[in-house]
């Protein structure tokens, strides 16, 4: 319930429904879940688009990770138009899914290494947990902080669709302290007062 949330300092999103309660998030989004981040608004994909869209998800942690897995809603009548990749910060990029499938509607569909059955493989509206096209394993030993990129594009004629939400849930073993010799100077500033030349 909302009163629920808010009693975990979290917000309530009246706009997360799922005909089948998503393993990852449903209504609430809490401060005290740093493992889940997420872009909780809507976005359109453009149709017939190869360029498709960018929609940053930012990760303030550092976590040093050892498995992710991807939790999103898309309102589409024709999945198979669609092609979906994710971009880390280390700029390294996975496939999630190539044109696969059929069907209208991802609802609460996760991504995950370890599901049985691939992507290609499942059927609309994709509740269940599905293996992406490439593994996400693709993203382990990365620390995640930063924006992640979820890419999509529809690469076919005569409709359009919306991407209701995304989140990344990260495995980890550690977070990492940024070292002082990371930290990067953002001014220089030099004093010549008093002038030690001028007496």
């Amino acid at each position: 319930t909302s009163a629920g949330c808010d009693s975990l300092s979290g917000t309530w999103n009246p706009n997360l429904t799922c005909a089948t309660p998503c393993p990852i998030l449903v209504n609430c989004t809490c401060q005290d879940e740093p493992q889940t981040h997420c872009h909780l608004d809507t976005v359109a994909i453009p149709n017939n688009s190869p360029g498709g869209v960018d929609v940053i998800i930012v990760v303030p942690v550092r976590y040093h990770i050892t498995d992710v897995n991807v939790c999103f809603d898309i309102t589409h009548s024709s999945e198979g138009d669609l092609a979906m990749s994710l971009i880390s910060p280390a700029s390294a990029e996975v496939t999630l899914m190539l044109h696969e499938g059929s069907g209208a509607n991802f609802r609460c569909t996760v991504l995950d290494d370890e599901a049985e059955v691939g992507i290609g493989q499942g059927q609309a509206p994709y509740n269940d947990p599905y293996r992406p096209t490439l593994p996400l394993s693709g993203f382990d030993n990365q620390i995640a902080q930063g924006n992640w990129i979820l890419h999509i594009s529809d690469t076919a004629p005569g409709n359009t669709g919306t991407l209701n939400w995304v989140c990344l849930n990260f495995t980890y073993d550690y977070i990492d302290a940024a070292q002082e010799n990371d930290l990067v100077p953002v001014e220089y500033s030099l004093s010549a007062y008093p002038n030690p030349f001028n007496p």
